[in-house]
């Protein structure tokens, strides 16, 4: 019988295609966790850069613009244009007020990098050391060329008022010896510093920007590495799990088809040979089944058609198959093949005189008799009535006549019993054919048999007589 399917077929399936796509879930993973989340936090620092750096830039646009105005106002200062000082002072004080408000722009822009904040500080002290020099030095040139000045001189308390009480307690020695020239050019000195500070805190920013996107460019190329690798790693798999997929369901169902292929053909012995305990094992054995009750019901049926249901001989539909295959052989061999067409003698007056049940149980006897004189690869039929024939392949005639006056001699010698407790016994006429002396046809054969066995009847019953006329015919003793 089938064993019950358990589901493992399936399962299979379900476990190749898990490990299938766990590899893709892998690089997956791999790429959102490694790649693209750190690359997006360090795209992500652009937009701070951006910002971060326009901010220095502008505070250096702005340091240098405060520069431009105190040379401005020393020039002016030198050319003695003593009616803009008021309004020099006031775009000087605007213009380091800008610078101010560029460092508190600056101080909030790189939030993002710590270390430059904190050097923010020392490069702001420093501006209020260029800060106080260059109003010193704006108030000093004002001083020297306009000692008289009213801004100079009047009490108030804007930025020419504060530069001019500075310079009304400097000695007039100091600016005569070129004091003055040499803050100049420590003002020069000091706005180069400042720049230079800035820059290098522009620099860092933007060292450490490209690092990030250096480092994540380099981070991308790994797991793009990592996915040709783990790509390479999943199609070699695949192709693993194809080919055991092959063994374990094509092959077995290939197996199962060819089976079926050949029971299709009228090969009814054909069985597969798969043995497993999973869906194809089960398909398997019901085949099994399957062909086997097939096989026993055309068995049945054969034997129902091919033989004679009185004696169980073959009939003729079960023998001229035979007899043909047979014929065949010895043509394709060149071997000689004997034919011997067997008559119960009177046998309408058995069944007149006994009645036809003794009649079927004489057939019977005669049938068992010619079996059992019978050698290994003979074979015997009952083509009709009280006439039979028997084949010996690769035999020729006197094998023939030896196996027919066996048989004359044995059906001689069984007793029969009528109804009413009489013995009596019955006698057989035969007629012996050759391949291929007697013909190369089953029907020429079979007709030179017959032509014999007619010979042997008028000839006197209880005879064997040869297909050719020339042959000797034996009477029994």
């Amino acid at each position: 019988m089938a064993r019950t399917s358990s589901g493992k077929l399936r399962r299979s399936f379900e476990i190749a295609g898990a490990a299938v796509v766990l590899p893709l879930l892998v690089v997956f993973l791999s790429n959102s966790l490694w790649g693209y989340l750190p690359l997006s936090r360090n795209v992500a620092k652009v937009p701070y850069y951006v910002h971060a750096t326009n901010a220095m830039r502008d505070l250096q646009v702005a340091v240098l613009r405060s520069a431009l105005v105190v040379q401005s106002r020393l020039l002016d200062a030198e050319d003695g244009a003593s009616g803009v000082a008021a309004a020099n002072a006031s775009q000087l004080e605007a213009s380091f007020e800008a610078v101010d408000d560029s460092f508190s722009v600056v101080r909030r822009a790189v939030d993002e990098w710590p270390s430059v904040r904190e050097r923010i500080y020392p490069v702001y002290a420093r501006w209020l050391e260029v800060r106080d020099q260059a109003r010193m030095l704006v108030g000093t040139r004002n001083q020297r060329s306009h000692p008289a000045s009213p801004v100079v001189a009047s009490g108030g308390t804007g930025m020419a008022d504060r530069v001019g009480l500075r310079l009304s307690a400097m000695d007039d020695v100091t600016v005569a010896t070129g004091v003055a020239s040499q803050e100049v050019e420590a003002l020069d000195t000091g706005i180069s510093v400042l720049n230079a500070r800035i820059e290098d805190m522009i620099a860092t920013v933007t060292d450490d920007v490209n690092n990030r996107l250096t480092e994540s460019r380099l981070s991308s190329q790994r797991i793009y590495g990592l996915t040709v690798a783990i790509g390479l790693m999943v199609i070699m798999f695949i192709m693993y799990v194809n080919i055991r997929l092959a063994r374990y369901v094509v092959d077995p169902v290939n197996g199962i088809v060819g089976s079926i292929t050949d029971f299709r053909r009228g090969d009814y012995s054909a069985r597969t040979e798969v043995a497993r305990r999973d869906e194809i094992g089960a398909l398997a054995d019901a085949f099994n089944d399957m062909a086997a009750n097939i096989e026993q019901t055309h068995a049945h049926l054969s034997s129902l058609t091919e033989r004679d249901p009185l004696t169980g001989m073959l009939n003729r539909r079960g023998f001229d198959p035979r007899f043909e295959r047979q014929l065949q052989l010895a043509e394709n061999a060149n071997r000689e093949m004997t034919v011997i067409m067997v008559d119960v003698d009177h046998f309408k007056k058995v069944n007149d005189t006994h009645g036809h049940t003794v009649g079927d149980e004489v057939l019977v006897s005669v049938a068992d008799t010619i079996r059992n004189c019978l050698r290994a690869g003979d074979f015997s039929a009952r083509l009709g009535g009280e006439e039979f024939v028997v084949c010996l392949p690769g035999e020729g005639r006197d094998t023939g006549m030896t196996v027919a006056e066996r048989l004359r001699e044995a059906v001689a010698r069984i007793p029969f019993v009528n109804n009413e407790g009489a013995d009596f016994s019955v006698t057989i006429s035969a007629g012996i054919a050759t391949y291929p002396e007697c013909g190369r046809s089953r029907g020429e054969i079979l007709q030179r048999s017959d032509e014999a066995l007619y010979a042997a009847k008028t000839g006197g019953r209880n005879r064997i007589q040869f297909a050719s006329a020339n042959d000797a015919w034996r009477k029994a003793g």
